[in-house]
């Protein structure tokens, strides 16, 4: 009969979802979540050590700071994607003269020719 080991099978997990926000597999993570609260709450008494508990807040806050830096990371795309949308550069071009025109890019519509 196996006996069942709360911090082992935390620190498992931990490092399994650890590997899954490296490599962007985020489909895993709520699966990973279920999975933290089962053991938790069949551990909530079995992990005293203080040492065993501080190892693993360090793997939950190290995973914690792995996905906030990839919200960030997402935030910004979505931020610099809409300002690339909504307030785009001018097309600057030159008529035979030399004169500079600025051809405003704005505008989404445009004429398919066959």
């Amino acid at each position: 009969m196996r006996i069942f080991d709360p911090r082992h099978h935390l620190e498992k997990l931990l490092a399994d979802e650890n590997r899954a926000i490296l490599t962007g597999n985020y489909a895993a993570l709520a699966r990973f979540a279920t999975q933290k609260e089962r053991i938790l709450e069949r551990a909530a008494h079995n992990i005293d050590n203080n040492d065993d508990l501080a190892r693993l807040r360090m793997l939950c806050e190290r995973n914690n700071a792995l996905l906030a830096a990839r919200a960030d990371g997402i935030k910004a795309a979505l931020t610099r994607i809409e300002a690339l949308r909504t307030t785009p550069d001018p097309l600057k071009t030159y008529d035979p003269q030399g004169q500079s025109r600025e051809i405003s890019t704005s505008s989404q519509s445009f004429t398919r020719k066959a």
